[in-house]
């Protein structure tokens, strides 16, 4: 049986596929810079705790949105697919007008979810 990633194991996987990075500062704190490596204002014991101020995908319905055109712009048909299997737990190669209408009520995390199944993927093919 495959284990179903944590919010927080999506959000940090995300982040990272999102260009977000970690660092270690000098005091031995650690801070989560954002993709345009903007200079970081907050400075948090653990990396946990830092990776926890990175976006929520898994609860912002902007943040899912955003993660969300991305994938769809490295592969809009694997997205499609992905988020198909994450809302119905099936897979179909049609989709019924109430099938295809469930996929546009997606949650947040429903969307991250196939986002993230999307975006690790190493080619537009599929293969992870």
């Amino acid at each position: 049986m495959t284990q179903i990633p944590t919010d927080q194991e999506i959000n940090r996987a995300l982040a990272e596929l999102m260009g977000y990075s970690l660092h270690k500062t000098a005091g031995n704190y650690y801070v989560v810079e954002d993709k345009g490596g903007s200079p970081a204002t907050y400075y948090y014991g653990t990396a946990d705790i830092a990776w926890s101020k990175a976006p929520d995908y898994c609860n912002n319905p902007a943040a899912s949105l955003e993660v969300q055109a991305a994938a769809i712009a490295k592969d809009a048909e694997l997205y499609v697919t992905r988020l198909f299997e994450v809302v119905r737990g099936e897979l179909s190669a049609l989709y019924t007008d109430l099938e295809a209408a469930d996929m546009l009520t997606a949650t947040p995390r429903e969307r991250a979810m196939a986002a993230w199944m999307t975006l690790k993927t190493d080619t537009a093919s599929g293969s992870a």
